[in-house]
């Protein structure tokens, strides 16, 4: 069981310190893959159909990834985490937000999301479309948007082998690139409430979106090794042959930024939320405010000095003076001693004490 920090007490109905409700491992994985088929297939979809439908160029459909994120945290942000990515799981493992023996279920959960998705345009996809873009086979228009390095990468296609980037290029770009997108999902993701949840995919995805705009051309904008597998299976042939390096790339930069998380921002310690019923259990067992004052004053009073009046025969003279109370009690406890141990005490007239009932009188 997880719990929130509430930082600001402005907001303290809003977010109150009530523990994160964990779903059970299916529930979540369930959700990984939806949420990964909804980023692969509006991502992969537009990327497909927009160049012929829409006009579409290539900034719009790498806006369309982060549109996509967007969706898919803003409906299972609460259940999974909102990760769709193995990259950012490996992250929320490393920091402490997800249990290692979940890692390994998240992937292969995310990676047939996105194989999913891909399946179902692959097989949707009409054979004539291709031809329209002067490309061969089906397998070739999805190649156009794999990740790839060297005479694959989105610069050697789109400049027909002018311009290329290397491996290495390819690997800075990703390791960096993801290295900042999980620090911001870490980062925007770390209180959870409901305000804050939708504003969380809001930035998450728009900050995906924009990164994958900035690298698409360098090393292919992925950033996840889920979409660049699912897009690499129904491609070309190399594709398969490089997404090795899209899963390294992601994986490296995502442990970078998650133990810099452990040591500059670690996760908060968790704040249990009590209900109206415990606090009344507590107050049922503190003990009684009057015997705490009465002890509280007889432990205050033993052996203090106290103060006294003196009034003697002259009304106008008052005199005060410090009696210590321990002596002034065995006075008083040698005195009932005495009245006790006698049958009777007689009173200034000289007469019995005690009455004919056989009671003492005070």
């Amino acid at each position: 069981m997880t719990s929130t920090i509430v930082d600001d007490i402005d907001d303290y109905t809003e977010d109150v310190l009530e523990p994160e409700r964990e779903h059970p491992l299916g529930q979540r994985l369930g959700a990984e893959f939806v949420g990964t088929f909804i980023l692969v297939f509006l991502g992969l979809g537009l990327a497909v159909y927009g160049g012929i439908l829409f006009n579409a160029d290539q900034v719009a459909e790498a806006l369309a990834w982060g549109v996509a994120l967007m969706a898919a945290m803003a409906m299972f942000v609460y259940v999974s985490g909102g990760h769709f990515n193995p990259a950012l799981t490996l992250g929320a493992a490393i920091t402490g937000r997800l249990s290692w023996s979940a890692v390994l279920p998240y992937w292969l959960a995310q990676v047939a999301g996105g194989v999913g998705a891909s399946a179902l345009l692959f097989i949707t996809t009409p054979v004539e479309l291709p031809t329209q873009l002067q490309l061969t086979t089906v397998r070739s228009l999805f190649a156009q948007s794999a990740s790839g390095f060297d005479a694959n990468s989105t610069f050697a296609r789109a400049s027909s082998g002018a311009i290329s980037t290397t491996m290495l290029q390819v690997l800075i770009i990703e390791v960096v690139a993801t290295a900042l997108f999980v620090a911001v999902a870490l980062a925007v993701t770390r209180t959870a409430s409901s305000r804050r949840g939708y504003s969380a995919a809001i930035v998450t995805g728009l900050f995906y979106g924009i990164l994958s705009v900035a690298t698409t051309f360098v090393a292919g904008g992925a950033m996840n090794p889920a979409r660049a597998t699912a897009i690499a299976v129904f491609s070309d042939s190399w594709a398969l042959g490089q997404v090795w390096l899209f899963w390294v790339a992601p994986l490296l930069g995502a442990a970078i930024t998650a133990l810099l998380f452990t040591v500059f921002a670690p996760e908060p310690l968790p704040v249990v939320a009590y209900e109206d019923e415990d606090y009344d259990d507590d107050d049922d067992d503190e003990p009684d405010d009057d015997e705490d004052d009465d002890d509280t004053d007889d432990e205050a009073g033993h052996g203090a000095a106290s103060v006294t009046l003196d009034e003697s025969d002259d009304p106008d003279r008052i005199s005060w003076a410090e009696v210590d109370e321990d002596e002034a009690a065995d006075e008083v406890s040698a005195t009932e001693d005495d009245v006790t141990g006698k049958g009777d005490v007689s009173d200034e007239d000289g007469g019995s004490a005690r009455p004919e009932d056989g009671t003492t009188r005070a």
